[in-house]
């Protein structure tokens, strides 16, 4: 009460107040019994009594809801009493407007109390009708207009869902009401702040009888709507109305609406519905009430702005029957088609369309949506009115291209399955398509239509075939053009089921003709073979006498109307180099491998001939060149890939003589001064012909360039380098031009050329070209062009690649730079290119970095690509001074005068710049990514970053608080300078360019030595085999982030740069098989520890590892230590220089720095200990290039020092420190002095809680290990390390992933190291409970065991098979758990387990046989491992069944050669031609190629009866396949493989890329192979009967075989004359 008198605001004070004791009087109170009383109920009337006082308020409406709930479940009687209380209450001050119902909320609060309120209360009517049917005194004010309409809409609410019509209609006929009242001249009058003119009652006096009730409320309703849209259209928001009415008043029409459509839509109103039908379709009373038309152009205003609102209308106007077409035509947007150009431009649509581009894009969706849901109710309104055909033509012929884009809506489903039932419309839908259906190039769009056309109707068949077949089925999608065919196959299908004189009714024969025909020149008869046969048999029914269009002629040797007699054709050189001819000369860009492979086997004169041709296909360069880099890469000669090599330098050498001869920059924008040159360019590249044979080209140097990494001896030939650069300038120019020019090029064109431009510039010669000056312009191009592809692809409109300040500054700096005087045209271009390469050294941080959100736009393939391309081009010496430059350094002002031969060299940044800690991170960034191009810059960074470390004070001393932030900012530089530094030291083991990370990679030497088992005979079949699943792990399995080319397997990327790190080779990964540090992930180039083994730093450095202990003992064990592999040939590759920059000076200056730091000369001074751990693990890694004993005794004592006066608790500098000073004991050789101490350290650290440090210690443990450890050592040491390991291991085994990866690798490495080389002192239960834990994890699945660790446990075991450290139950258990993991989902964990399997049989089978001599027939097999090998050949032929395309391919690759170690002959036969014939092969051209090597051994061992044998045995299976055409294509294959002819064999390319084809040429081939095996390889008469009759048996007239008993015949004529 006190707060109700003190005049405060009742919704912020005395509301709030009472809702707490309404919740606990009526909820909270009401619901337990015990508190029931006297004393509550008068509580509970007088909160009532306050309640009613506040009832104008919705809040205290939702408190009577709870009141009133609950006094229904307590007692009716008060609950009707309260309910009719309230409805008294209520329903006046609706009339009056004084309810605040001002929102949307509100309005819901009250439609729900009257919900809860007594039935009874809200009866008779009479006082409903009275609260609807008032109007306001004033309209003047929007809140006083909301409340009323507010009002109406509640109580229209209660009459529409609890009273019927007859009640309402008799109660308003008896209240004599009039519509007059709310007519528009009233509402006008109110709207001005005048009174009403005449009163209701006067109204209703004069014209009571002339309105039926149903009328008053029809066009009071109407009134309403119209009341409504006109001030939601005219008021202006934010002037005449907030926001808030604004939206108010939108639900308010909302509602309404909804409650209009009920009334129409329920059934139950109907009298109301038609008098409302009537109203609309009226004049409006001579301007009193609102028309239809007025109604219509206020809605069609909203449509920008109100789509729900126009869809509720565009509902009622087609409840009521509304279809006048220029109204809808309007809402749908209907096309105007006009034939004149004149009508055409003065057609509404045009300037709607420009109104349309100047509105928001909103205002666009609003109407779009408008526009869909219109369309999607009037095809509702079609389907429930189709006896009306007009509607229905009306939305097929102006809106099929919408109906088909919303076909996935119901109502237009339905739609659609009406037209598919009426013959007429069908016929329209498809005709409706053919001639307005514009966009179908888009895929989504095109799968729609073929789901629209697929149930049209029968009659239609012929219709809709010509459809499919004119415009559907050269869709360059292949998956929709094969849904295509299916849907035209099952028309033509439907067709054959008709009578005749339908069928011909629907395709007539000319159509048939035409059909077949354009199928046949648009080679679309070859892809669809099954639809071509079924129109055959069509035509076949409806005119048997004609014959189709003749197959296209190819210029095939056995193509041709007259073509050669497949029995006369000698298959010589001649006649093969005419076929070879034919297949290399044709445009298509399939089976180009093959048409490789046939080139191959023909002789260098002729190659040249061949592809010299001025029709010879450029695009087979590529795999022409990749095929002989086979050869290469096993160091002989290739002809095809000499020839392939000069013929594409020849045609690129033609190219650039297309180009213009004084090459200007590349530029987006062209300037008036050289319109020419730009002409000439633009005419050039928008050549199509010319641009794809640029990219062929490109393919084609892409994998010329990749054969430098493959062969060193290879070389550029006279004078071709310059053509190179300027031709790899010009692509890039091109594939920009087209870009900038809107035509977009593919992926792989873009793909191929960026490649390109990478590998060339990862070559020195095209580098240093470029690096020259007269080839600035095309190195400033190239920069231009890789900016812009970047842009083109990452940078949305409106965005850029950079942040604007940074660029302006960048600019801005520059310009000052340059003599502004008179700048040259050269010099602009180069101080453009420094801001280009500048931002995008910027970008690889953001958009060329993986997995940052701008990188997203940027495909994967491309990312790696176009980082190594800046990269290189970064470290040009035009840009690469500049680039150098953070873009915060010219913030603050630095000013330098550019020098150098390009005038863009700077100096080195000024060490005060440099500590900004910004400033310094972002320049030890770009040093880290561009390397150092030379010694003096390497010497130059050396120095700027000493100058950053001893400007800095390093060491703390006790100082105030305020220095403490400087102290940790002065620390920070300083640990920042340590890492710097240390990066900077090891860029020079980079090989095999030190300091270039662009074409490089760290240095590896592993710890494991080289496997004398696979010296062995068996080991050499093995190293073969494995090696060939070895490549293809590699490309499975590495982290492809590194990869800078998408080419398939790279032996220099990302295989490790391994030793002979002396001479800085590469070697890829089989010919180290199995050698790599176990523990390292296999394509990860990152630095670890162990990256260089202890003996590599012994023989590298001549470092002998005395003891004491030794001294004494003979020098028997010499021969264990390997020599080196390749001496030191001179200084500047040896390991005190490296490119010349002399390490050993920068390593000993770091050893002395550090020493000093870690222990400092007096004890005031303290080393910060973040800083001291920086140190440490920058030691542990420069001390890789160490190159004196001396390095390491110092390392050693110092940190030795250190761990005894550091704190132990340091565990953060125990990771370091205890691997580091177990590295410098093992190179000083771990005698017994060292021993102790060391031992000591690393069992205290592997029972330590923090896992860094424990995992360092293994590390420590695996340097210690290498050393080979004196027995007292091994005694003390080794037992601790391997229950460290069983223990460790047996926790982590089941399921690896909960665990840390990095301890479980290092842990597997250890355990394998151990077990390999020190087996007397681990003993066989260690090695027997560790084969156990690798069992467990390798049979753990997909989620348990990483794919890290899988691979880690499966080399680990095929190093311990081939070291013969297993025993042969371990080894017979290895094998069947390979086997079971050959089985697995995952193709990287399977051929990893391929790998295990042959290392596996080859080591059991060396062991079987050690004593077998050269003399004895190495053919002979062992029964014993003849049986194990067939248990397991078995399940190698089950992976090329059920594997991935890639998995058959490498297991159909090493299945020759492994069937022929392992089998006799006869064994093998029987399985290969069985799997080749199987109906469930999906790979059958992979196992005719393994039918062709296993015949090609027995024919090259003598046994060529054994070949001719098998066939004649086997011909009856071939013949009974089916489809013919497959069966004539095996027997073909079987055939070439059984040949002894030379030129027949090398069809077999040809005769593969050939499966499935059943043409003409494809049966002369089958005739000519055949008759060439019956000639050459049958002797007797005998077998010659048996031949022919297995091909009696199945001829029919046409068939394959039939011909070629013909051509049997003829050569028995030929013969016997």
């Amino acid at each position: 009460d006190g707060i109700m008198a003190s005049g405060r605001k009742a919704v912020t004070h005395a509301i709030p107040a009472l809702q707490p004791i309404v919740h606990d009087l009526f909820v909270l109170r009401g619901a337990n019994k015990a508190d029931a009383g006297k004393e509550l109920e008068t509580q509970k009337e007088v909160v009532v009594s306050m309640l009613l006082r506040l009832i104008q308020y919705h809040q205290v409406l939702e408190m009577f809801i709870l009141v009133l709930q609950q006094c229904h479940k307590e007692n009716e009687d008060k609950w009707k009493r309260l309910s009719r209380q309230i409805a008294d209450i209520i329903l006046p001050m609706l009339a009056k407007q004084q309810m605040h119902l001002d929102s949307h909320e509100a309005l819901g609060v009250l439609n729900t109390l009257f919900e809860i309120v007594a039935p009874s209360s809200l009866r008779p009517v009479d006082m409903l009708l009275r609260s609807m049917f008032v109007v306001p005194n004033a309209m003047v004010s929007v809140s006083t207009v909301q409340l009323w309409i507010s009002g109406i809409l509640a109580v229209l609410r209660v009459l529409i869902s609890q009273s019927t019509e007859d009640i309402i209609l008799s109660r308003i006929q008896e209240l004599c009401l009039s519509p007059y009242f709310i007519s528009c001249q009233n509402i006008k009058n109110l709207r001005e702040g005048n009174p009403s003119s005449t009163t209701v009652e006067e109204q209703n006096g004069e014209t009571q009888i002339k309105y039926p009730p149903e009328e008053i409320f029809a066009r009071f309703l109407i009134q309403l709507v119209g009341i409504l849209l006109e001030d939601i259209a005219s008021k202006k928001l934010k002037v005449d109305m907030s926001e808030q009415q604004h939206t108010f008043y939108c639900q308010q029409l909302g509602t309404l609406l909804m409650c209009l459509i009920h009334v129409i839509k329920s059934g139950t109103f109907r009298r109301i519905t038609s008098a409302a039908t009537k109203l609309l379709k009226g004049d409006g009373a001579d301007g009193n009430f609102y028309t239809l038309d007025t109604l219509n152009v206020m809605v069609q205003s909203m449509i920008p702005t109100h789509p729900s609102l126009v869809l509720l209308w565009c509902q009622i106007l087609l409840l009521i029957n509304y279809t006048n077409y220029s109204w809808w035509s309007e809402v749908h947007q209907t096309p105007r088609r006009h034939s004149l150009s004149s009508t055409k431009l003065l057609s509404p649509q045009i300037s709607e369309e420009n109104d349309c581009k100047s509105e928001s894009k909103l205002s666009m969706c609003n109407i779009e949506i408008v526009r869909r849901g219109a369309l999607i109710l009037f095809c509702d309104y079609v389907c429930q009115n189709l006896h009306d055909s007009e509607h229905l033509t009306w939305l097929i012929v102006n809106h099929i291209q919408d109906l088909i884009s919303l076909s996935h809506e119901p109502p237009v489903q339905d739609f659609i399955s009406a037209v598919h039932r009426n013959s007429a419309a069908s016929g329209l839908f498809i005709q409706a398509i053919q001639s307005r259906c514009d966009n179908l190039t888009t895929p989504v769009m095109l799968k729609k239509t073929l789901q629209c056309l697929e149930g049209i109707h029968l009659s239609q068949s012929g219709a809709v075939l010509m459809l499919y077949i004119d415009k559907l089925l050269r869709t360059p999608f292949r998956v929709l053009a094969r849904m295509v065919d299916t849907l035209a196959c099952r028309r033509v299908e439907m067709l054959l089921a008709e009578s005749l004189q339908n069928s011909t009714a629907q395709l007539p024969p000319e159509e048939v003709d035409r059909i077949q025909q354009y199928l046949q020149n648009n080679g679309l008869a070859q892809r669809h073979q099954r639809l071509y046969c079924l129109l055959d048999r069509f035509r076949a029914n409806v005119a048997p006498d004609t014959v189709g269009p003749l197959c296209l002629v190819t210029s095939h040797p056995l193509d041709g109307e007259t073509p050669q007699v497949p029995e006369i054709i000698v298959a010589n050189k001649e006649w093969y180099l005419s076929l070879v001819k034919s297949q290399c000369c044709v445009r298509h860009d399939s089976m180009m491998l093959e048409c490789a492979e046939l080139l191959n086997k023909l002789p260098q004169p002729d190659l040249y001939s061949v592809m010299t041709v001025k029709e010879f296909n450029l695009n087979l360069l590529a795999p022409c060149i990749s095929l002989g880099q086979n050869g290469i890469a096993g160091q002989h000669s290739s002809a095809l890939f000499n020839t392939a090599c000069q013929v594409m330098l020849g045609h690129v050498t033609e190219s650039i003589h297309h180009l213009p001869s004084n090459h200007q920059v590349f530029q987006l924008w062209q300037t008036s001064e050289d319109t020419s040159y730009w002409n000439k360019m633009s005419e050039l590249f928008g050549d199509v012909r010319y641009f794809q044979n640029v990219i062929a080209l490109c393919c084609a140097m892409g994998q010329y360039l990749l054969s430098f990494k493959l062969s060193a001896s290879l070389s550029f030939p006279d004078g071709k380098e310059e053509d190179i650069t300027s031709f790899i300038v010009g692509s890039l120019e091109a594939v920009s031009w087209h870009l900038a020019n809107d035509r977009i090029p593919l992926s792989v064109d873009l793909q191929a050329v960026l490649d390109c431009v990478c590998l060339a510039l990862q070559h020195p010669v095209i580098w240093n070209l470029l690096a020259s000056a007269p080839f600035v312009s095309h190195a400033c191009s190239v920069i231009s062009c890789i900016r812009f592809i970047i842009e083109a692809i990452a940078v949305e409109p409106g965005d850029q690649l950079l942040h604007p300040e940074r660029k302006r500054e960048n600019q801005s700096k520059h310009e000052d730079d340059v003599d502004s005087s008179e700048q040259t045209k050269a010099r602009r271009h180069i101080t453009a290119a420094c801001e280009a390469m500048a931002e995008m050294v910027e970008s690889l941080q953001s958009v060329l970095s993986f997995g940052h959100w701008r990188n997203c736009s940027i495909p994967g393939f491309l990312t790696p690509v176009l980082r190594n391309i800046i990269v290189s081009l970064a470290r040009l010496p035009s840009v690469n001074s500049f680039t150098r430059v953070p873009p915060l350094v010219w913030k603050l002002g630095w000013s330098p005068r550019p020098g150098g031969e390009f005038g863009t060299a700077l100096p080195e940044i000024p060490v005060e710049f440099l500590q900004e800690k910004d400033i310094f991170k972002e320049f030890i960034y770009r040093i880290n990514v561009l390397g150092w191009t030379s010694r003096t810059q390497f010497e130059e960074t050396w120095a700027t970053l000493l100058g950053v470390l001893v400007t800095q004070p390093i060491v703390m001393e006790q100082e105030e608080e305020g220095q403490q932030e400087e102290d940790r900012e002065r620390t920070q530089i300083n640990v920042l300078a340590v890492q710097a530094i240390t990066s900077l030291v090891l860029s020079a083991m980079y090989i095999p360019v030190a300091g270039n990370p662009a074409v490089s990679s760290l240095e590896q030497q592993p710890r494991n030595k080289i496997l004398k088992a696979l010296d062995t005979r068996f080991g050499r079949k093995l190293s073969i085999i494995r090696g060939i699943v070895e490549r293809e792990i590699q490309v499975f399995v590495s982290r492809r982030d590194s990869a800078a080319t998408h080419h398939p397997y790279q032996a220099w990327d990302p295989v490790p740069s391994l030793s002979p790190a002396i001479s800085g080779a590469l070697i890829s990964h089989e010919k180290l098989l199995l050698q790599i540090n176990t523990e390292r992930e296999i394509g990860n180039m990152d630095y670890k520890l162990g990256q260089v083994s202890i003996h590599s730093v012994w023989l590298g450095n001549n470092i002998t590892p005395l003891r004491e202990e030794e001294w004494g003992e003979d020098e028997e064990d010499e021969n264990d230590v390997p020599a080196p592999v390749s001496p030191p040939t001179s200084p500047i590759n040896s390991r005190k220089h490296r490119a010349g920059v002399d390490i050993h000076s920068c390593s000993q200056f770091l050893l002395e720095l550090y020493s000093q730091w870690i222990l400092p000369s007096s004890p005031s001074k303290k080393t910060p200990p973040i800083l001291i751990s920086e140190v440490v693990r920058s030691l542990l890694a420069v001390s890789d290039l160490f190159t004196e004993r001396n390095q390491f005794d110092t390392m050693y004592s110092t940190l030795t020092e250190l761990q005894k006066l550091h704190p132990p608790e340091d565990e953060i500098l125990n990771q370091y420190l205890v691997p580091a000073i177990c590295k410098a004991a093992a190179v000083l050789g771990m005698d017994k002095a060292i021993a102790e101490p060391v031992s000591r350290l690393l069992e205290s650290t592997l029972r330590s809680t923090h896992m860094p440090s424990r995992i360092g210690a293994l590390h420590g443990i695996l340097y210690v290990l290498e050393c080979d450890l004196l027995d007292d050592t091994a005694k003390q040491l080794i037992p601790v390390i391997s229950d460290y390991l069983l223990s460790n291991l047996k926790g982590v085994a089941h399921c690896v992933n909960i665990h840390n990866l990095q301890h479980v690798l290092v842990m597997c490495a250890t355990a394998f190291y151990l077990i390999e080389n020190y087996p007397l002192d681990v003993g066989q239960d260690f090695t027997a409970g560790i084969i156990q834990m690798c069992g467990v994890m390798l049979s753990g699945s997909e989620e348990s065991t990483p794919s890290v660790v899988y691979h880690c446990v499966l080399r680990g075991l095929e190093r311990l098979l081939l070291s013969e450290q297993l025993s042969r139950l371990d080894g017979e258990a290895l094998v069947k758990l390979s086997v079971d993991r050959l089985n697995m989902h995952s193709p990287h964990r399977a051929m990893a387990a391929l790998g295990l399997m042959l290392t596996c049989m080859y080591t059991g089978k060396e062991k079987i046989s050690p004593g077998r001599t050269s003399e004895s027939d190495p053919t002979a097999p062992d029964t014993e491992s003849v049986i194990v090998a067939m248990e397991r050949v078995s399940v190698l032929f089950d992976r090329i069944r059920k594997g991935f395309p890639s998995e058959a391919r490498i297991v159909a690759r090493i299945l020759p050669q492994f069937l022929d170690d392992f089998f006799p002959p006869q064994d093998v036969m029987n399985k290969v031609i069985g799997e080749f014939l199987s109906n469930q092969q999906p790979y059958p051209q992979l196992m005719a190629r393994v039918v062709y090597k296993v015949f090609q051994t027995l024919h090259t061992t003598g046994q060529s009866s054994m070949v001719r044998d098998w066939v004649m045995l086997s011909l009856s299976n071939f013949t009974q396949r089916t489809p013919v055409a497959m069966a004539m294509w095996s027997l073909s294959c079987f055939f070439v493989s059984a040949s002894t002819s030379s030129w027949i064999s090398a069809l077999l390319p040809h005769v593969i890329s050939r499966m499935g084809k059943s043409e003409q040429v494809d049966m002369n081939i089958f005739c000519l192979v055949a008759i060439d095996f019956y000639k050459h390889q049958i002797d007797e008469e005998l077998d010659r009967r048996a031949f022919q009759s297995v091909f009696e048996v199945v001829a029919s007239p046409g068939n394959p075989y039939q011909r070629l008993l013909t051509c049997l015949h003829n050569v028995h004529q030929a013969s016997h004359f």
